[in-house]
C-alpha cells in the first residue's frame, strides 16, 4: 500500500510539472497545441509510470503470462513515446496545423492500443501453452502418485507378499522411462492406470481377502503401463 501511495504521489508531481511547463514555456505555441501536447505527455507519463511502479511479472503464478507480452508491450510503449514526442516537437518547429497534429497523435494512440492487443494475445498464448504442458505432465504425475500411495500401504502393512512388492517396484522403474504426451491414447492409459492403482490401494486394507482381485488388477496395471509406453507423441 505504501508503495502504491508513493507511486501515485510521484506521478501526480510529474503531472503537475508537465502542466506547468506546457503553460509557462516561453514559446509562441497556440493554446490548442499546448493542450494537445500536454495530453500526449500525460499519456506517456501514466503509461510508463504504471509499469515502473508495479511488478512487471506476477511471480506468485507459475509461468506468468506477462512474460510473453512484456517484449511486445514495451516495444510498443517505447515506440509510442519516441514518435509521439518527436511528432509534437516537429509540429511546433514546422508549425503543422493543429488538425493534422491531432490526427497524427490519435493515430499514434491507436497504434499503441493495437500493440496492447497483440501483447494480450501473446500473453494468452503463453497461458494456453502453460496449461497444455501442465495437463500433459499431470497424467504421468497421477500414475506416480497412485504408485506412491500403494508403496505407502506396503510400508504400513506387514502381510504383503514379496511378488506384489516386486511388481510395484518394477512398475515404478518402468514409469521413469515414460515421456509426457498429449496424445489422447496416452491420457486415457494414464487415467486407467491411476484408477486401477487407487482401487488396489483401497483393497490392500484386507490383502488376504482381496488377494485374487488385487492380482487381476496388478496384471491390468502392467498391461496398461506397457500400452502407455508404446504411445509416442
Amino acid at each position: 500500500m505504501k508503495r502504491t501511495i508513493l507511486a501515485a504521489i510521484v506521478l501526480l508531481i510529474a503531472e503537475a510539472f508537465i502542466v506547468c511547463a506546457m503553460l509557462l514555456i516561453p514559446i509562441p505555441i497556440p493554446i490548442r497545441v499546448r493542450i494537445l501536447d500536454m495530453v500526449v505527455l500525460s499519456i506517456v507519463l501514466w503509461r510508463v509510470g504504471y509499469d515502473l511502479f508495479r511488478p512487471l511479472v506476477n511471480l506468485a503464478v507459475k509461468n506468468p503470462p506477462e512474460v510473453g507480452s512484456l517484449g511486445v508491450r514495451w516495444t510498443g510503449q517505447i515506440s509510442y513515446l519516441l514518435f509521439a514526442i518527436g511528432f509534437a516537437i516537429i509540429g511546433v518547429i514546422y508549425l503543422i496545423p493543429f488538425v493534422y497534429q491531432l490526427l497524427g497523435q490519435v493515430l499514434l494512440v491507436g497504434l499503441l492500443l493495437l500493440t496492447y492487443y497483440f501483447a494480450m494475445h501473446a500473453a494468452e498464448m503463453v497461458k494456453k501453452v502453460s496449461q497444455r504442458e501442465d495437463a500433459v505432465l499431470e497424467g504421468r504425475e497421477q500414475m506416480r502418485r497412485a504408485l506412491s500411495q500403494i508403496q505407502d500401504e506396503i510400508t504400513i502393512g506387514s502381510n504383503v507378499p514379496e511378488y506384489f512388492r516386486a511388481s510395484i517396484n518394477d512398475m515404478e522403474d518402468k514409469l521413469r522411462y515414460i515421456s509426457p504426451s498429449d496424445n489422447a491414447d496416452a491420457i486415457s492409459y494414464e487415467k486407467q492406470f491411476a484408477d486401477i492403482a487407487t482401487r488396489v490401494s483401497i483393497a490392500m486394507a484386507d490383502f488376504a481377502m482381496n488377494e485374487e482381485s488385487i492380482k487381476q488388477d496388478i496384471l491390468r496395471m502392467q498391461r496398461v503401463l506397457d500400452n502407455r509406453k508404446k504411445v509416442r507423441n
